[in-house]
């Protein structure tokens, strides 16, 4: 079974369009608000008969919705559900955060009003009370967010650790800025037919990192430092480092 843990701006919605041609009646695209907390199902929507035939699902969940799964799974299957199948792909938070401000601001969704009269300055920098998925977004999923309550808390280094540990068992980490050879590189673990792929959601008229200043950007790094260090921790795990 693979799980694709889809981090929102990283590049998932282009790779999905592989997934589900190549997994085809197994793939399951997971609701978002299917995971009610970490560590409970929506009641509405989960029902065991969701796994029947399931080779692939992929969702906006966070890391507990594979113990979730295991736990779910008849005996005979549980040890598909293991960390050696998660693809994950992390991605700089500058340009994570500036692709998620200009998709909000102009896509029809429940934070489009609120986020109209804001500057990205102003958004990427927004209060952690107000906006706590804002901190550190990869880092708190990747780790399972702590406690069972949601996203109302602080991300910390513990968290930050917890993250390390569970990607550590991943055999390959996907890199945003590396795409196409991170695909290369599932492709030939897991047997995929094609790495053709369709763009989806791209922006190509939105800011670019070298449009911001070096304060803003380094307002944005030291605001998401453990999302940067998680980055660069993959970048030199499986991919040499960066320049």
């Amino acid at each position: 079974m693979i799980f694709h843990l889809h981090i929102p701006k990283s590049g998932g919605s282009s790779l999905e369009t592989l997934l589900r041609r190549e997994y085809e009646g197994g793939y399951r695209l997971i609701p978002s608000w299917s995971q009610r907390t970490p560590n409970s199902w929506h009641r509405d929507w989960w029902m065991p008969d969701k796994l029947q035939g399931a080779t692939c699902l992929t969702g906006h969940y966070h890391w507990a919705f594979i113990g979730m799964v295991r736990d779910a799974l008849p005996k005979e299957r549980k040890q598909e559900a293991r960390a050696a199948n998660v693809l994950v792909l992390l991605r700089n938070p500058v340009d994570r955060l500036l692709s998620l401000y200009h998709y909000w601001k102009t896509n029809p969704q429940r934070w489009q009003k609120a986020i109209s009269g804001m500057s990205f300055e102003e958004f990427a920098m927004a209060s952690r009370r107000d906006w706590p998925f804002l901190d550190n977004d990869q880092v708190r999923r990747v780790s399972g967010m702590r406690g069972g309550g949601g996203y109302d808390y602080t991300v910390t280094g513990k968290d930050f650790r917890t993250a390390q540990t569970n990607l550590g068992g991943v055999q390959v980490i996907g890199i945003t800025e590396r795409f196409d050879d991170t695909i290369d590189r599932w492709a030939k673990l897991y047997g995929w037919g094609s790495t053709a792929y369709e763009y989806k959601l791209r922006q190509p008229d939105r800011r670019r990192r070298q449009d911001l200043s070096a304060r803003v950007i380094r307002m944005v790094e030291e605001r998401q430092a453990f999302d940067l260090q998680l980055w660069r921790w993959a970048l030199a795990r499986d991919w040499g480092g960066v320049s």
